[in-house]
């Protein structure tokens, strides 16, 4: 995602001219702050293990078109037994100066292994679009059945020993 700045001139002696140009500046969002924070924290030995887990939460995954949302990520969701990616993507110019910046490998992307997504999805909503089997079969799938005799949605979850509260 990009977001417009402005750019001030100045003279040859550093003053202020008054003009200013318009610049697109890329921003990072969800997806790259989750992805930068876990390469961050598997490197970094002060953090213990248990504590390097990134999880990135996608509520009701069906409502958008995946392959139109994940584009070249689709290919990262293959997953090798060490967790990592099986394949590469060669990131966009925007993009690899960003990771550069973050002092992070930039000429391909792979999930690391602490980086975890998961979603929701509601099978009962007529989605727009339907997700494919490509796509499906790259996630591992749990049926969680509707309890009617919950009034009140109010959940804890325990994640690395940690509780989370869900209301």
């Amino acid at each position: 995602t990009f977001g417009i700045t402005g750019v001030e001139h100045t003279d040859e002696d550093g003053n202020d001219t008054g003009k200013e140009d318009l610049a697109y500046e890329f921003v990072p969002q969800v997806f790259t702050n989750a992805y930068v924070r876990a390469w961050k924290s598997l490197n970094d030995d002060t953090i213990p293990d248990e504590k390097k887990h990134v999880y990135l939460i996608i509520e009701e995954i069906n409502r958008g078109n995946c392959a139109q949302i994940f584009g070249d990520l689709f290919q990262l969701l293959d997953r090798r037994k060490d967790g990592r990616s099986e394949y590469f993507i060669v990131p966009d110019a925007e993009l690899r100066k960003y990771l550069t910046k973050q002092k992070l490998e930039s000429n391909k992307l792979i999930l690391p292994e602490n980086l975890h997504i998961l979603a929701t999805m509601n099978t009962s909503d007529q989605s727009l679009f339907p997700m494919d089997s490509a796509f499906k079969r790259r996630w591992e799938m749990k049926y969680v059945k509707i309890n009617y005799d919950i009034k009140d949605a109010d959940f804890t979850f325990s994640i690395n020993g940690t509780d989370y509260h869900w209301l």
